[in-house]
């Protein structure tokens, strides 16, 4: 009998919690918060267990880009 091989487990996405959104903006854990509540950033998009924990990377690069979330440039 010949043994199974496995194949390669597809890359997990990347989730930014919020300690490492801080960490890539460089703010702190009050700064950000407030970022969240006026709207400065996306709503949180990754889910556990149905609580909404982080962004997921392609939130965050767009975001970051100025994009909304239909793909469009946001005015200024």
């Amino acid at each position: 009998m010949q043994k199974k091989t496995r194949r390669p487990m597809a890359a997990a996405p990347v989730i930014y919690w919020p300690r490492d959104l801080e960490a890539l903006l460089n703010v702190s854990s009050c700064t950000r918060w407030r970022m969240e509540r006026d709207g400065r950033l996306p709503p949180r998009d990754a889910f556990l267990a149905g609580t909404p924990v982080g962004w997921h990377r392609a939130t965050i690069e767009a975001a970051l880009r100025g994009e909304t979330a239909s793909g469009q440039t946001a005015a200024a």
